[in-house]
């Protein structure tokens, strides 16, 4: 092998994405909204346990789907479950099955379905959350039966 072919294999070699990244990049929103902005700007608002999450295989990729039990709800989650499609690559939110998490969903455009990211501040359900104490008290579910 020549020096001049070592070369460009080393050269190749360094400027290639490898496998092994440092830290993940953080996710960096647009905009930070506050919890009365993200209600404003969000069709449901309600907090739930995720009955399922999995992948679904679409045209582009792969996409999180995750169906959630509304337990409390402030805006637009008047049903007793509902399916929300999560966006936002490096801002997604990883929705666990039986978690319950505060969810802000917004309709996506051309498709109609609900869509969140973490930059809409959905998270994991913390009773005593800057948010909650924001959105004040909002409409209980009936328990399932009653």
């Amino acid at each position: 092998m020549t020096r001049a072919t070592l070369r460009i294999i080393l050269l190749a070699a360094c400027l290639a994405p490898t496998g092994v990244r440092g830290a993940p990049a953080p996710c960096e929103c647009k905009k930070s909204l506050t919890p009365s902005e993200a209600r404003k700007a969000a069709e449901a608002v309600f907090v739930g346990t995720v009955v399922e999450s999995h992948r679904e295989l679409t045209q582009g990729g792969f996409e999180w789907r995750a169906r959630l039990s509304v337990e409390q709800s402030w805006k637009g989650a008047d049903e007793g479950e509902l399916i929300v499609y999560v966006t936002g690559g490096d801002c997604a939110v990883s929705f666990e099955a039986g978690k319950r998490y505060l969810v802000y969903a917004r309709r996506q455009e051309g498709r109609g379905r609900l869509v969140t990211d973490s930059c809409a501040r959905t998270a994991p359900f913390d009773a005593g959350s800057e948010d909650l104490q924001k959105l004040g008290a909002g409409r209980q579910r009936a328990a399932k039966g009653t």
